[in-house]
């Protein structure tokens, strides 16, 4: 099938200010997709990512990051974030338009193949994920924590580990620790 165009769709927009607005202003809403600056104040956009995905009732929210940020290295990484497109700065406001149509409906196409497999698939990766969050917050305050530390923790091997991290989260477990210990110091 052919991508929607956005014009085709009667889209109520909300404009929140940043990312921890975003996420309270979810919890009322039913949301269909996020357009996000990468780069804010408070929360950034892998953040804010990050905080969508552990969440059952917003994990399929999919994520379009707009940035300043345009060398490949910056794409890259707000793609591992999570967001399912980004789009640099300045852009020309028909082709944003298109690629959210795209978004939309290919987060369409995925919300109607679900199917209680997926479901259970998608609650066992929160399982582990809230679990993985768990030991790390347990042992935060040890400096000389180690992915190894995790993984004996998790009764996993490395390899698993790195596996399931990177499926659930985009990130691997190395990169995992160093945002949650980045979260972890800004909350403080």
């Amino acid at each position: 099938g052919r991508a929607r165009n956005i014009e085709e769709v009667r889209q109520d927009l909300v404009f929140v200010k940043n990312g921890q607005q975003a996420i309270r202003m979810m919890e009322g809403l039913q949301v269909d997709l996020i357009v996000s600056e990468y780069l804010m104040q408070e929360m950034s956009g892998d953040e804010l990512c990050h905080a969508i995905k552990v969440n059952t009732a917003t994990c399929r929210v999919p994520v379009v990051f707009l940035s300043s940020l345009s060398h490949s290295a910056d794409i890259v990484y707000g793609l591992e974030a999570g967001a399912r497109d980004y789009i640099t700065k300045p852009y020309d406001i028909t082709i944003l338009k298109a690629r959210i149509g795209m978004v939309l409906s290919e987060s369409e196409k995925e919300n109607v193949g679900e199917d209680s497999e997926k479901n259970e698939k998608d609650s066992r990766d929160l399982a582990f994920l809230q679990k993985f969050d768990k030991v790390i917050r347990e042992e935060l305050s040890n400096s000389d924590l180690q992915i190894m530390d995790i993984c004996r923790e998790m009764g996993m091997s490395r390899t698993a580990m790195f596996t399931k991290v990177k499926a659930v989260t985009g990130h691997s477990p190395n990169d995992y620790l160093r945002i949650y210990r980045l979260k972890d110091r800004k909350s403080v």
